[in-house]
C-alpha cells in the first residue's frame, strides 16, 4: 500500500490505499473556503471513508466552521465516514466557542 502526496496551498492532499486523506496546514477560512470546498468534494467523490486531519489548523473562521458542518451532514447523508485524526488547540477552541460538538479528535501533537 503506498502513499501519494502533493502540497495544494494551505493542505495537503493524501491517500492511504483508495482513502483520501486532507491535512489542513495553515488556515482554514473564508479566503480558501471555494478552494477546500472542491478538494473536500473530489474526495467524498471517492466513495471512500474521508480522513482530516486539523492539527495544524492555525486559523479557523466561520466559514471554515460551516464548510465542516455541511461535510459533515454530506457523509451522513451517503453514509460515508468522516474520521477526524487531530484538532489544533485553535480550531478546538474555536468549535467549542460555537458550541459544536460534531467534531472529536486527540490534540494535534507537535
Amino acid at each position: 500500500m503506498g502513499a501519494a502526496a502533493t502540497a495544494m496551498g494551505d493542505y495537503l492532499d493524501a491517500t492511504l490505499g483508495n482513502a483520501p486523506r486532507l491535512a489542513f496546514t495553515d488556515e482554514l477560512t473564508i479566503y480558501g473556503a471555494a478552494q477546500a470546498h472542491r478538494r473536500l468534494q473530489d474526495a467524498l467523490a471517492t466513495g471512500q471513508p474521508l480522513t482530516l486531519d486539523l492539527g495544524q489548523v492555525s486559523e479557523l473562521d466561520s466559514a471554515g466552521v460551516q464548510l465542516l458542518l455541511a461535510l459533515a451532514r454530506e457523509c451522513d447523508a451517503i453514509e460515508q465516514p468522516l474520521i477526524i485524526t487531530a484538532l489544533s488547540d485553535t480550531a478546538r477552541a474555536v468549535l467549542d466557542m460555537l458550541g459544536v460538538t460534531r467534531f472529536s479528535a486527540p490534540p494535534a501533537t507537535t
